[in-house]
């Protein structure tokens, strides 16, 4: 059977005013984005999402039951954000998927900021693994992580580079645990990883960890040009930079149940494909700064 997953960073996906926990700093989404995203929603119609930034269950709810027919099951666990921003996925009903849920909270990583620190720190959100059974088979396992941001509030971690290091490297260490008890399942690490993990100019803190996991982004299951791949956009000046900073890794043997690839694109009110971005203007314009990954394979 072919699964169509989507990967998406809601960007500041509150909906509802009670799920905040900074309201001076977050606006709730727009109506007119609301609509924008319910459009990319339907137009793509995944099997299942793969969601961050999310604000909180009720939001989930709200927008599955106003714009997509109650036609998914919301899961989200309470994460480590300070922000509410939280990890969560919606679930096609129509698939009857059992699912069991786990989270990584309270997990300590690998980072500190000084040696003579102790362990202390924890993942900045959470990496929650979602196990998807049908008729009492498993049959797919997706980790979903939202790794620590560019910015350094203390002023000790250029660009939050050795957290995000250590977050990432603890993601791996659970996948690799994850996949030695289930060797023949399917198996996924997805998310908004804050950084650019391609095979092009690949970020540092991401190098040492892809090749000793040996895991593979979805998008190199063909040749598709580094421009294709960006989820993101930032601008320095005038000039656009391509940026991906949303994955899928997987093994090589999973790859090859890899169908289709691709980063969505916006559409406009007449169904068109917009423009790239020509400015921060144009990205503000869109539903979210983040454009989803979707990914189909069988399963």
């Amino acid at each position: 059977m072919e699964l169509t997953v989507c990967v998406y960073n809601l960007e500041n996906f509150f909906l509802d005013q009670e799920s905040f926990i900074n309201t001076d700093k977050t606006p709730l989404k727009s109506e007119k984005k609301t609509k924008e995203m319910a459009q990319t929603f339907r137009e793509i119609d995944a099997d299942i999402y793969a969601l961050s930034e999310v604000g909180g269950m009720r939001s989930l709810e709200i927008f599955n039951e106003e714009h997509l027919d109650s036609r998914y099951t919301p899961l989200l666990l309470k994460g480590n954000s300070d922000r509410g921003i939280e990890l969560g996925f919606y679930i096609k009903k129509d698939l009857n998927f059992s699912y069991e849920m786990k989270t990584n909270t309270s997990a300590i990583i690998d980072f500190k900021f000084e040696e003579t620190e102790k362990n202390k720190y924890k993942l900045s959100r959470d990496l929650q693994e979602l196990y998807l059974s049908r008729d009492g088979k498993l049959e797919l396992i997706l980790l979903n992580v939202h790794l620590k941001s560019q910015r350094d509030e203390t002023g000790r971690d250029f660009r939050g580079e050795k957290r995000r290091k250590a977050e990432f490297t603890y993601c791996l260490q659970r996948y690799a645990e994850v996949s030695k008890q289930y060797p023949e399942i399917p198996i996924f690490i997805v998310g908004d990883f804050n950084g650019n993990a391609s095979r092009f100019q690949t970020d540092p803190e991401f190098i040492r960890g892809i090749h000793t996991y040996d895991i593979i982004d979805v998008l190199d299951f063909r040749d598709i040009p580094r421009e294709q791949r960006a989820t993101f956009y930032l601008f320095k000046g005038s000039d656009r930079v391509p940026v991906q900073l949303d994955y899928a890794f997987t093994s090589k043997k999973t790859l090859t149940r890899v169908s289709d690839a691709t980063v969505y694109r916006y559409k406009n009110e007449l169904n068109n494909l917009k423009f790239l971005p020509r400015s921060r203007f144009d990205i503000w314009d869109n539903p979210s700064d983040h454009y989803p990954l979707v990914f189909t394979l069988n399963c």
